[in-house]
């Protein structure tokens, strides 16, 4: 993997390599995937840039027209007041950033890996590695199970 990052997986329990730390994981309860689900629409709502922000480009567009000026700023101010929407590509976008990423494998990998540290995760899943460490993640919550329900299908 070009990002540093390797997993090793059996039935849904696996180890995610990062650097040269190997943090084991593992399938959560569906009170706690809730809850990682949960932290990850909240921080990437508040990763959203604010419409200001959004709209500098049409913005400076419009500062020679004062007229448009001020119904674009009365249409930011209305946009600014609403909650932000998080749609499904800026949650996927999140999940996948290195601070999702890191927030994501430390929620799996605590019970199973003594010692771990968020902020130690937070300083070694980078931009360069975040991608393939997120792969190996979902490889291993994939496979959980699947080797039991074959041999369970292969039972007569």
């Amino acid at each position: 993997m070009a990002g540093s990052a390797q997993a090793k997986v059996s039935g849904g329990v696996g180890v995610v390599v990062v650097a040269t730390l190997e943090i084991s994981i593992g399938p959560l309860s569906m009170t706690e995937e809730k809850l990682l689900n949960r932290r990850l629409q909240i921080a990437a709502t508040a990763a959203l840039e604010d419409p200001y922000t959004n709209a500098k480009k049409t913005l400076k567009a419009a500062e020679d027209n004062p007229l448009h000026l001020r119904i674009l700023l009365a249409e930011i101010a209305t946009i600014a007041t609403r909650k932000p929407f998080l749609s499904v590509q800026d949650f996927d976008d999140y999940r996948q950033s290195p601070a999702g990423v890191a927030a994501e494998l430390f929620a799996r990998g605590k019970r199973l890996t003594p010692g771990l540290k968020e902020t130690e995760l937070a300083t070694i899943v980078t931009a360069f590695n975040a991608e393939d460490v997120h792969e190996s993640m979902m490889a291993i919550i994939a496979d959980k199970g699947d080797d039991d329900q074959k041999k369970a299908d292969q039972t007569p």
